[in-house]
């Protein structure tokens, strides 16, 4: 699987886009797959709670992962780690349907985390990379390791918002 490369041709305006997020997630108080009841034990993915893991030591682009992950119609239970060893206990705790990862953290490069994390996860489970750098080293790390895709810095929510969605089958 060969990663796919998204690079905005123009500065991304955030509030615009949280705007548009938050318009195509209904008006306050609508019904969430959460408030609906839960889902038939033969649930599919777009019937069930996903499991997001996002692993950034930046706390801005961490709160756009979570504006991101809102409008979707099933409910994401996104799980943030703001570092290499929290991320580390929660994939110990939990079974991740999706990682959303940074490629540069505390010293250690994305590929490395993810080689630790890929056999706590649920299945092959996607990985999305994000970076505001990437040489051509570590895309060759992140092809071998077949990761769903790799986008650049700065992080477009839209662009965001649609690869959780494609990953998750939403």
């Amino acid at each position: 699987m060969q990663a796919s490369w998204i690079s905005p041709s123009r500065p991304i305006d955030y509030v615009a886009e949280r705007a548009r997020w938050q318009a195509l997630s209904g008006p306050p108080g609508s019904p969430s797959a959460s408030s609906l009841g839960k889902p038939p034990a033969n649930a599919t993915m777009s019937d069930r709670q996903a499991y997001v893991l996002a692993v950034d030591d930046d706390s801005t682009i961490l709160r756009m992962v979570e504006l991101a992950c809102r409008p979707f119609d099933v409910e994401v239970s996104l799980r943030v780690a703001s570092s290499v060893h929290a991320a580390i206990d929660l994939a110990k705790r939990l079974r991740f349907d999706m990682i959303l990862l940074d490629n540069e953290l505390e010293g250690v490069r994305g590929w490395e985390l993810l080689d630790y994390l890929r056999p706590q996860l649920a299945g092959q489970a996607p990985v999305v990379v994000y970076s505001g750098n990437l040489d051509a080293r570590a895309r060759a790390e992140y092809a071998r390791r077949q990761v769903t895709t790799i986008l650049e810095k700065p992080l477009s929510p839209v662009a965001l918002g649609f690869w959780i969605r494609q990953s998750l089958g939403l």
